[in-house]
């Protein structure tokens, strides 16, 4: 048995796809099994993946009958035969010593986590680094853990991340399928069940490449309301979990989620051209309004943007009360 399982899913990616297989056939942790999880492409990743099968016996392949980023992750898993797992999508590269330090540090700290930074790389081969640049490695409990994930001070992507397979297999906690921003409404629950918490490596070790396809570059109505969605469940998970009792410990959690919820929220209202879109506008209104009925403990600005929800929603929208 390897000690790492590294899923990758595949589709589309065909042009990059060997790229990013190289950055992990080339780490320094070796003793690792890699699977691609191929769903449904249709521009050769299919093939490609099983010749770079036969190129090296880590390399396993799953083709899914059903695309989607969580149902390949989730196979994946379930495919997995070692005791930790890792993410990485397939047209990102990550550095060749990753693995390996992040392995070595769960191990000295006998955490369920270890996570470090990414950096967006652009076609003009610029970069832009968005965390907490330090090299050095900082142990957190489970509270600090899930406190600094929600606050986005550590990154909340999967792909940053490895795993004890418990979290997911004995917590039963698996990515959610058919939603984008699976990782936002996924990582924070992964970081509450850490029981032995995680730690934060303040390296940049994976390069995530800004490609003209990728969600942030084609944010439509669905993804926008799937990202209201995990960050209104993040909202609930904090006013209801008992881990942050203390309502001013809570204060600036909700405020970041609320601002987080705006910015999406404020992109769906004019994309919401058919009935059906506007109905489903009205419910996260609808559910966003009872979460926060009594407006606890936010900043200013949260609770003008919450009563902006709720007073001048004819007049900010042109739906005519709707």
């Amino acid at each position: 048995m390897s000690l790492l399982s590294v899923i990758i899913p595949v589709h589309n990616t065909v042009a990059y796809l060997e790229n990013t297989l190289d950055s992990v056939l080339k780490q320094s942790l070796s003793d690792i099994e890699i699977i691609l999880v191929e769903n449904m492409s249709t521009d050769g990743s299919d093939v490609l993946c099983d010749e770079l099968a036969g190129l090296d016996s880590r390399i396993k392949v799953i083709h899914n009958d059903i695309a989607g980023l969580s149902r390949a992750r989730n196979a994946g898993i379930k495919a997995s035969t070692s005791d930790y797992v890792a993410f990485i999508d397939s047209d990102d590269t990550i550095e060749h010593d990753m693995y390996e330090k992040m392995y070595e540090q769960i191990c000295h700290y006998d955490a369920d986590i270890a996570v470090c930074n990414y950096d967006m790389v652009f076609d003009d081969g610029t970069s832009k680094k968005l965390y907490k640049e330090t090299g050095c490695s900082e142990f957190l409990n489970t509270k600090e853990f899930t406190y600094n994930l929600l606050k986005e001070t550590i990154c909340s992507s999967a792909c940053v991340g490895l795993y004890r397979k418990d979290l997911f297999v004995k917590d039963m906690i698996m990515f959610p399928e058919d939603r984008f921003y699976e990782d936002r409404a996924l990582t924070y629950l992964l970081a509450a069940n850490a029981r032995r918490g995680g730690v934060w490596i303040q390296k940049t070790m994976y390069h995530y490449y800004q490609r003209p396809r990728s969600i942030s570059h084609s944010l439509d109505f669905e993804k926008l309301s799937h990202h209201c969605q995990a960050d209104m469940e993040r909202c609930k998970f904090v006013m209801s979990s008992g881990m942050f009792p203390d309502r001013y410990e809570r204060k600036p959690l909700l405020d970041y989620i609320v601002w987080s919820f705006f910015w999406a929220f404020d992109q769906i209202v004019p994309l919401a051209d058919t009935a059906c879109k506007k109905k489903s506008v009205m419910d996260i209104r609808r559910q966003m309004l009872r979460m926060f009925s009594f407006f606890p403990v936010l900043s200013s600005p949260q609770k003008k943007n919450l009563w902006r929800l709720r007073l001048w929603w004819p007049y900010l929208t042109g739906q005519n009360g709707c």
